[in-house]
């Protein structure tokens, strides 16, 4: 069973920090080039223009970035005990099964 919660605040911290990184760059000006670098290892023509560093929207970012990660590991982690749930009944029953004497055989 996994821990929803910490699920959660690994998946929201690691968004949290990417974002922050992200800010980052476009802060010191490097966000253009690597984003340029990016599109075109896709084989895509550059479209879009990095704006300039705007510190509200940068803590908007990462504060936005790090709720979406908690809610969708915390999904995540709901569905994954929901699934786990499922089989593992099914595991236990055969482990009973196993356990029976061989004269049930």
């Amino acid at each position: 069973m996994i821990n929803k919660n910490k699920l959660g605040l690994v998946f929201g911290t690691f968004l949290g920090i990417w974002h922050f990184v992200w800010a980052g760059l476009v802060l010191s000006g490097m966000a253009q080039s690597l984003m340029n670098w990016i599109f075109r290892l896709h084989f895509i023509e550059p479209p879009y223009t990095v704006l300039p560093f705007n510190l509200g929207l940068a803590v908007a970012l990462i504060l936005v970035t790090s709720i979406t990660g908690y809610l969708s590991g915390w999904i995540l982690g709901a569905i994954w005990n929901w699934v786990r749930a499922d089989t593992s009944s099914s595991a236990s029953i055969s482990a009973v099964r196993r356990r029976q004497p061989a004269i049930w055989h």
